[in-house]
């Protein structure tokens, strides 16, 4: 887990895990969540930038040999998908939700 604070006041964290994939030893990391207060996503791109490449550097230490990165709860800003791409992450796969 990664946190952002400002003055003290916690704004925003990047939670992430590495595990194997199903049926094989070699590891993915993945992201579970990243969460700003809305009255700093205007400015977060430096704070989002380190901790993306902290988390890469954190999965690398771990032996994985992919990223898996995401768009889970449908609320990300406009530009993330584009931050994604400019740092190399390629979409793949679809999700889908069902409330109940």
């Amino acid at each position: 887990m990664l946190v952002a604070e400002e003055d003290g006041e916690l704004i925003g964290f990047f939670l992430g895990n590495v595990v194997e994939y199903f049926f094989s030893d070699e590891k993915i990391a993945q992201e579970l969540v990243v969460v700003f207060k809305p009255e700093h996503r205007k400015k977060i791109s430096p704070l989002l930038i380190e901790m993306l490449t902290q988390f890469e550097s954190w999965a690398e230490d771990r032996d994985a040999i992919e990223i898996s990165m995401g768009i889970f709860s449908g609320i990300a800003g406009k530009g993330y998908h584009k931050f994604l791409e400019s740092r190399g992450y390629k979409q793949s796969g679809i999700a889908f939700k069902k409330e109940v």
